[in-house]
Formats: structure tokens, sequence, C-alpha cells
């Protein structure tokens, strides 16, 4: 992967230099299809807004904009990035390119319908499935009991069996070394997202 580096913002050109030092060292990088990373390019953009969060947009893939933070931490950069390489792995992906996983992820979003909330579950797995394979490399992102704090919301009373079928399965991916989009999404639907203080 390139990663474009500004000479114009004295401040990009040092996180683009950071994102790269992250890039060249992180430890899942061997599980990434070379051939399809090699016609990527990465350019970091700062968020305007310190309250959005850090993200990896694809819009014009190959181009990929990495959305960061002023001070994103070393840890983020590490998650984002990880992101990347799970979508050039032909084993997460199921063989599908960058752009046919996308259109499977939006697919599950619809207002109108539960699917919505089956997506919104999926990106709390796949940010577990990361964190969980990164803090075996002592990169610690966010802990198992956040992630399920985020399917489950701070109120638990009343259900105590869904949050206890949605703990055991968080565990299942936080502990896997090697998940599908198709088992996590598979996942995401036995454990609909049931935060209801945010529906």
């Amino acid at each position: 992967m390139k990663i474009y580096q500004s000479y114009k913002n004295p401040l990009i050109k040092r996180i683009s230099e950071n994102v790269s030092g992250i890039w060249k060292n992180h430890p899942l990088s061997n599980f990434v299809d070379i051939d399809a990373i090699n016609t990527t390019t990465l350019r970091i953009e700062l968020l305007c807004n310190s309250m959005d969060n850090e993200s990896v947009n694809i819009e014009n893939y190959p181009d990929m904009i990495l959305k960061l933070k002023k001070v994103s931490s070393n840890e983020i950069i590490y998650h984002e990035l990880t992101h990347i390489i799970d979508e050039h792995n032909f084993f997460f992906t199921a063989g599908r390119s960058v752009m046919e996983l996308h259109k499977l992820i939006n697919k599950l979003q619809n207002p109108n319908d539960k699917k919505e909330y089956i997506q919104r579950t999926l990106r709390v797995l796949w940010d577990a499935y990361i964190n969980g394979r990164l803090s075996k490399h002592g990169i610690f992102v966010d802990s198992m009991n956040n992630c399920l704090e985020l399917l489950t919301g701070r109120n638990h009373e009343g259900k105590k069996d869904l949050n206890i079928k949605t703990e055991k399965y968080l565990n299942k991916v936080w502990k896997s070394s090697r998940l599908s989009i198709d088992i996590l999404i598979s996942i995401a639907k036995k454990i609909p997202y049931h935060r209801y203080d945010l529906l």
C-alpha cells in the first residue's frame, strides 16, 4: 500500500510518516492479499469536528482516505489499518473485492427493517474481532466489556438471558484469530442489536 504524503501541511506529513511506520510494523499485515493491496493508495485527512470518529473512506477505491483526529492514538491507527488489512484478506472477504464487501455490508442497512440493527451489531463485532487480535500483540484499543456495552447499553435489567447470549458470542469473536465476514454476519443475526436506548 502506498501512503500518500503531503509536503504542504507539516502536521499531515508528520502523521503520514507515523502511519507509514505503523503500517510497516503492523503485526497482522502478513494476512493481506499483496496483489490487491499494492494497487491501493492511502491519503490522510484530518477531521474538523472533534466529535467525529476515525474511519477509512473507500468511496474512490483503490484510493482510500484515512480520517484521523490531530491527536489520534497509535492504537486507533492500528485499528483502522486492520480494517484495511481485513478488506484485502481473501479469507475474511470470502473472495470478494473491497467494493463487493462494502455492498454486502450496506445491504444490511435499512431504517425500516431489523437489518439496520444487524449492520450495527456487525460493525461492533468487526471492531471486537480487530481489537481482540491486536490485544494478542500487546496493542490495546478497547476492552471486550466496552464492546458488550455498545451492544447492550448501560441498563442491563430485564435482559439477563439476552446479555449472556451476546457475551458468549462476543467472547468467541474476541478470541478468534481467523473469521470471515460471512461468519460475523451470521453471528450478528443471532444477537440482533438490542440497545433500546438508541432505537
